[in-house]
């Protein structure tokens, strides 16, 4: 008998050789999905998302014209980028007050408490094209909220081979999920302007049993961040490009720490790298910094930035190693909010970076407690 190493390779091989789907699989037509980019499957979608079995899309467009709520174990297999879950406005979608106006709430699928995910070889798009034209706008409707995958308190998260794009906020939020395995997956053009949202955001997870893996993936043309990593720990991340972000490549914001990173290339991004709280503005920065957590312990190996606006911008950081920097871009280092009593302390050791002096002091209230090595 055939070993499979996972129930997906079992699907895999089983549709390639035109055989039946195994038991525990169920196909998305077996819930009135049509698939053809016209007819509205928002129920057989609701319907798969709580049936708890592995669920095929074979190729073809799902339309989805509300927020889908996932069950205790979503699993759901396509084939990449040609099976695309796409959303589109509709009157019956969720609302909320925003500063005056309205802004639609729509989370493509969100996941919550304990709930297991695993989605393989799909293209979610939040279509924001399809949206008002006011997105951004600060108009009196706002179409601002649309998310491609969001979970909370979740136990598990596998994202594999998929694409996440045209999300007005986030590609994909994860917060408080302890197990994260991401590998193969496209975060592209999120965020409904330039200065805002990411491609994803990994959030609140400072434990010692938390496990977060990014292996082989791509962040292009996101508002704000392509990876995002808010107050989180034990990150292991490799072969990660970042290239036309709105601001920084890949951030650690909020005292991200533990976290090692292997042949990471940042291009034409506003910023490559950066270490700090994230941007909140306040009167009194220094103030404001000295009572936040550090971004410390975080080892890079590989890193490429070329293009950026600045290399590494630094706000609150402590104990950063880089092994191997080419850096060919506008200025090597950026100085944002450092706070009197939070020096910033690095060692970059096989540097090959040019200008070899651009330091661009922004907003610094002492660029004296820069310590930064590159030998």
């Amino acid at each position: 008998m055939k070993q499979y190493h996972t129930f997906d390779d079992m699907i895999w091989d089983r549709i390639e050789n035109g055989e039946a789907l195994p038991t525990g699989c169920r196909c998305i037509y077996d819930f009135g999905a049509a698939g053809d980019g016209v007819t509205d499957d928002t129920q057989a979608l609701q319907a798969a998302a709580t049936c708890g079995e592995t669920v095929w899309f074979p190729a073809g467009i799902y339309l989805l014209r509300g927020a889908l709520e996932g069950g205790a174990v979503v699993r759901w297999i396509g084939v990449h980028e040609s099976s695309i879950i796409r959303l589109e406005p509709h009157e019956a979608m969720r609302r909320k007050g925003y500063e005056g106006g309205t802004v639609f709430t729509n989370t493509m699928l969100t996941m919550r408490r304990g709930s297991a995910l695993s989605l393989r070889s799909l293209r979610f798009d939040a279509n924001k094209e399809a949206f008002d034209a006011d997105a951004g706008g600060y108009g009196t409707t706002r179409h601002d909220h649309t998310v491609c995958v969001e979970v909370f308190g979740g136990a598990r998260v596998t994202l594999k081979d998929c694409t996440f794009t045209n999300a007005l906020i986030e590609g994909v939020y994860i917060d408080r999920t302890p197990d994260v395995f991401i590998t193969g997956c496209r975060f592209h053009h999120n965020g409904f302007w330039r200065e805002d949202a990411s491609g994803i955001q990994i959030s609140t997870m400072r434990d010692p049993d938390t496990h977060i893996r990014l292996y082989d993936c791509a962040f292009d043309e996101n508002g704000f961040n392509g990876l995002l990593l808010n107050d989180v720990e034990h990150v292991t991340a490799s072969d990660i490009t970042c290239h036309g972000n709105g601001f920084d490549g890949i951030a650690f914001w909020g005292g991200s720490s533990r976290c090692s990173l292997e042949r990471i290339t940042l291009t034409e991004d506003r910023g490559a790298l950066y270490f700090g709280r994230g941007y909140t503005p306040v009167q009194d920065n220094a103030k404001y910094y000295a009572g936040m957590p550090v971004c410390k312990d975080i080892s890079i190996r590989g890193l490429v930035t070329e293009g950026n606006g600045f290399g590494i911008c630094w706000g609150c950081a402590e104990d950063i190693k880089i092994d191997g920097w080419y850096g060919r871009d506008a200025y090597v280092h950026r100085l944002y909010y450092l706070g009197a009593e939070r020096p910033v302390t690095a060692v970059i050791s096989g540097a090959d970076l040019a200008p070899s002096e651009g330091f661009l002091h922004d907003e610094c209230d002492a660029p004296d407690l820069f310590q930064v090595f590159v030998c």
